[in-house]
């Protein structure tokens, strides 16, 4: 099978760079941004789908074992043929690869239990403590890349840019960058829940200006512990 990918739908370093400066500076005075970029960063830093973050709860993120990671159940992950009498495994999603998505769930996780919340609760969810949906989950990623400005204030994303990206475009980033950074396609595989290594090499053809070559994942300039945020929105 032969698969193609536009590499305009990904994030370059420097994008990512300027949605998570901007967007942490934003989030500690709204709940709304601080949602938006902790969904962001399941997408571009932990190459989640939409309809996967909007299923996620907080007892899926097991961010103290060792390794760190994500353990998406069989019942949001994508449905994927394994064959005859097999059962599909979950997926682990390792977080070690990515210190500063680490060190953000780690605190929107004891804000939202600080909160109220309970281990079964989701990750993500309306103000009312309501489900989204994957419209929602790539709504609010849009958002978050819409609203980023740069040091001057301009938009970091004109139109044109923007048209066409949503949390895919995070799971392409994600993908990319973690084979860039040294990571075995099998292992991108298997974090990416992918039904064969064959769909996964696809990204090793990609090769956007600016993607980072090695250490972490997001970029060597994000290595900063985020700070508390509002939970909620």
């Amino acid at each position: 099978m032969d698969f193609h990918l536009d590499v305009s739908k990904f994030l370059t370093e420097q994008e990512v760079a300027a949605v998570l400066r901007d967007g942490d500076r934003r989030a500690k005075r709204s709940p709304l941004t601080a949602q938006q970029l902790i969904i962001f960063r399941l997408a571009t830093g932990a190459g989640l789908r939409a309809s996967t973050i909007a299923g996620l709860r907080l007892i899926d993120l097991h961010l103290d074992s060792d390794p760190p990671l994500i353990r998406i159940p069989n019942g949001i992950a994508k449905r994927r043929r394994n064959g005859p009498g097999k059962r599909r495994k979950p997926t682990l999603v390792p977080l070690a690869w990515s210190e500063s998505t680490l060190l953000a769930l780690r605190a929107w996780k004891a804000q939202r239990l600080a909160g109220g919340a309970t281990p079964a609760d989701l990750v993500v969810c309306s103000s009312s403590g309501r489900p989204l949906d994957r419209r929602h989950v790539r709504d609010k990623f849009r958002a978050l890349l819409r609203g980023t400005r740069d040091a001057d204030g301009a938009p970091v994303f004109p139109a044109e840019r923007l048209q066409g990206l949503t949390t895919h475009t995070g799971r392409h980033t994600f993908a990319s960058l973690a084979l860039k950074a040294g990571h075995t396609l099998a292992e991108v595989s298997q974090a990416l829940g992918h039904s064969s290594t064959a769909v996964t090499a696809v990204y090793l053809h990609a090769d956007p200006e600016g993607f980072a070559r090695r250490g972490e994942l997001l970029g060597a300039a994000l290595q900063t512990e985020p700070k508390p945020t509002p939970s909620g929105a």
